[in-house]
């Protein structure tokens, strides 16, 4: 039977609450060969033993961004429905030594969840561009890799696209960077404890045509789910 992944969403609070996620992330799941099953903020953890992976997204609005004497707010200052959601959900993975995957929002998760921090990209001299607005399916700047990634994509350097405003700054316990851009901005981090636990801080997701090599993240990530 295929493996079953949960895909987190996210959580918009105002008078009329609502859930959203982009389709990219279970067409790529679905590619690579698993089920993709997108899943509100649950109440009843123990529906997440039915899952074989999981997949922590990223975008959606921050709630509250307001920075406070030039102090970037934590993610779960900023959407604390998701982010208490998420946090539980990565413990369970974690505990059980399941696979998971975060991508850009949930790359920063995995990591703060697990004692890091983040920072605001402004707050870097850099002169390549994270904050991309058009073509998002596109690369924009290279990244070198090592490490789980470096296996799975066989190459040491990587085209990849850029969609955030902030990055990860001190790398959580039992977590290492395995990939950079030449800005020092960590791209990807991974569990030094766990099977397969990975955080990407672009969207593999969202160049699957334009870099089709992306699609053996995903179809190792269900080969780990099997």
């Amino acid at each position: 039977m295929k493996p079953l992944i949960a895909i987190t969403t996210h959580f918009q609070k105002d008078n009329q609450n609502y859930y959203s996620v982009y389709e990219t992330y279970s067409k790529a799941i679905e590619l690579a060969g698993g089920i993709p099953v997108f899943i509100p903020n649950l109440s009843d953890f123990s529906a997440l033993k039915k899952f074989d992976g999981f997949l922590i997204s990223g975008g959606g609005q921050r709630v509250n961004y307001q920075e406070t004497d030039g102090k970037l707010p934590s993610l779960r200052e900023q959407n604390p429905e998701r982010y208490d959601f998420e946090k539980k959900l990565i413990d369970y993975a974690l505990e059980n030594n399941k696979p998971l995957i975060g991508i850009c929002r949930g790359c920063q998760t995995l990591n703060e969840t697990n004692g890091g921090t983040i920072i605001d990209i402004t707050q870097i001299p850099s002169s390549l561009n994270h904050r991309q607005t058009l073509d998002k399916e596109k690369p924009i700047h290279q990244i070198t890799i090592q490490g789980r990634l470096k296996q799975i994509l066989q190459r040491e350097v990587v085209e990849v696209n850029s969609v955030h405003s902030q990055a990860i700054n001190k790398v959580a316990e039992g977590f290492k960077p395995i990939a950079k851009a030449k800005d020092n901005i960590i791209e990807a981090i991974e569990s030094t404890e766990h099977d397969f636990v990975i955080g990407l801080q672009f969207h593999p997701e969202k160049m699957l045509e334009t870099n089709p090599c992306f699609i053996k993240i995903f179809q190792e990530f269900i080969k780990q789910c099997h």
